[in-house]
């Protein structure tokens, strides 16, 4: 079986970016019988051929921004995918939309907040975007979901997709990059820290709210460590750094590599996930992996995945979020039983797992 992966835009520091390069490099593990053939834009680098293997890569002649110009050439105007040889038998699609194949499609969903939150968008961009999903929707053969939340929003927004779609959860590979040495300390003073790329439904605003309100504590000794690069306009930006009462306790890495981002995982006393909407929550993998407590927002997703109403709150609130941010600073033995659950909840939640799933529906797609 010839499995093609599609991976335009080639997204490497991003959610959808770390689900696709970790399921191909477990499927390449697991799978010693199928080819499989990765699909990169015009603009994929050195790092994209060093990862999967130049003999695997396939240029086509998209490119990966902007959108506007992405969407026409994926639809209408590239064959490269159709007329590649050997055959494809199933194509795997991780983005929107699905370029021109007249074979099995399968297609995997993260979310859908630009259904769920039009007002964070543009909504002439938003607009064009829902055509074109609605038009990969029913294009696929089937649809893998990251979670039971997101399938119940697939399903909403377009109930044609009742019926053939499927939820398999992500997974975290248990291989540290700091197996055997430990890594230095990458902030100094005691500090939380939270992980996301600088975007609304992030809602890193109302968590430097909170933030603000524990430093109004004299006994408060911790900086906020944010980590993500900045996906808004450099005015969203300037308006959340300006939100800071005292600008040297709050910390903004931009962009780090894994092996900064466990050192800071390493050093951490908490961490703070105050979404508004995730479609899953790969950090909560990450975390239980290195053992960092953490406090997490009670929207729908993390009610599937979590059932541990003491390490919760609303997003909405940040007196709420600041009030349970302390509460776990100050109780050991609150942050141990956070330790112990987590291990237990995501001990299967592994990419071979992901990968052995994943694998049982293209050999059942293409039988179908």
């Amino acid at each position: 079986m010839n499995i093609g992966f599609v991976l335009i835009p080639y997204q490497q520091y991003s959610g959808v970016g770390e689900y696709s390069r970790n399921l191909f490099q477990h499927l390449v593990e697991i799978d010693k019988k199928n080819n499989y053939i990765i699909f990169l834009p015009t603009d994929a680098g050195e790092d994209a051929f060093a990862f999967f293997g130049r003999e695997r890569c396939v240029i086509t002649k998209i490119h990966s921004s902007p959108s506007i110009l992405r969407y026409p050439q994926t639809i209408l105007f590239d064959d490269t995918i159709e007329k590649h040889r050997p055959r494809i038998d199933v194509l795997h699609c991780f983005s929107f939309p699905i370029p021109r194949f007249t074979g099995k499609v399968m297609l995997t969903v993260h979310d859908f907040k630009e259904n769920d939150l039009p007002e964070l968008f543009n909504p002439l961009k938003n607009g064009l975007r829902m055509s074109i999903v609605s038009r990969s929707l029913r294009r696929a053969d089937h649809i893998i979901s990251v979670s039971d939340f997101t399938i119940n929003r697939l399903v909403y927004h377009y109930p044609f997709c009742d019926g053939k779609v499927s939820r398999v959860y992500h997974g975290f590979s248990n291989k540290s990059l700091c197996d055997g040495i430990t890594p230095s300390r990458p902030h100094q003073r005691p500090y939380i820290m939270t992980v996301g790329h600088i975007v609304p439904h992030k809602n890193h605003k109302n968590l430097i709210l909170a933030f603000n309100k524990l430093l109004d504590r004299h006994d408060f000794e911790h900086d906020l460590v944010i980590i993500g690069k900045n996906y808004s306009s450099p005015q969203f930006f300037d308006s959340i750094r300006s939100l800071c009462t005292k600008p040297e306790r709050v910390i903004f890495t931009g962009a780090i590599d894994d092996y900064q981002l466990q050192a800071y995982y390493k050093h951490t006393d908490l961490f703070v996930f105050p979404s508004l909407y995730e479609g899953f929550g790969i950090p909560l993998l990450e975390v239980s992996f290195h053992r960092v407590p953490f406090v997490v927002s009670n929207i729908e997703v993390f009610l599937e995945l979590l059932d541990f109403p003491d390490a919760q709150f609303n997003p909405h609130d940040p007196d709420g979020m600041a009030a349970i941010i302390y509460k776990h600073l100050t109780n050991p033995s609150l942050r141990h039983e956070t330790l112990v659950w987590a291990e237990k909840r995501f001990h299967d939640f592994t990419w071979t797992n992901t990968a052995m799933e994943t694998l049982k529906m293209y050999k059942e797609l293409l039988r179908s």
